[in-house]
């Protein structure tokens, strides 16, 4: 997903998945990628910016933050909503919107998520809850949360595709996602 013929993007938050494909585009590929990261006016407690910032800089990746107030979420709310063919019950939909269009303002046709790591190595508190049945129970929680993700990128994809862009989630690849599910459960 790193060799490309055009400029690629990062959707970085400040979580460690995508913290990984910051680290191993520069480490690995020695590729520079630009990374765009959304936050919310006035919500100190969600907005992962400054962090984001600094994974960008350590990483010697160009950085580039949106902010979204209010206001653009209730004028662009039903646009947006009549933009999909199925709701995204998650606000991160809009989220990522306005990095698709950050990205088309800077002539960026490839984005990259680190989406997936948290569906496949255990990271909601179902998994914790899961546990105690066993490990078969663990694998019906991994197997929904996958579906529920990958349905709900492929409304995000729909939403990329009216910017012109594309998006690419490495941790939800096919041949991934079949190495994860090598991993025992007790690692």
């Amino acid at each position: 997903n790193l060799r490309a013929d055009v400029p690629v993007a990062l959707s970085l938050s400040s979580g460690i998945d995508s913290a990984l494909i910051a680290a191993i585009a520069k480490k690995e590929y020695n590729v520079k990628l630009q990374c765009i990261t959304a936050g919310y006016e006035n919500n100190p407690n969600t907005d992962e910016r400054d962090k984001a910032k600094y994974i960008s800089n350590l990483y010697e990746h160009d950085y580039h933050e949106i902010e979204i107030s209010e206001n653009e979420l209730k004028a662009d709310f039903f646009s947006f909503c009549e933009s999909l063919d199925e709701p995204i019950a998650d606000i991160a939909g809009y989220s990522y919107s306005r990095i698709f269009k950050k990205a088309q303002e800077i002539g960026i046709k490839v984005i990259l998520s680190g989406i997936g790591s948290d569906e496949l190595f255990c990271g909601y508190n179902a998994y914790r809850e899961a546990f105690s049945g066993g490990e078969s129970q663990i694998n019906e929680v991994m197997n929904a949360k996958l579906d529920n993700e990958l349905k709900m990128m492929k409304a995000v994809n729909q939403v990329a595709s009216e910017f012109g862009v594309k998006i690419l989630q490495p941790l939800l690849s096919e041949k991934f996602i079949k190495y994860a599910k090598t991993v025992p459960i007790s690692e």
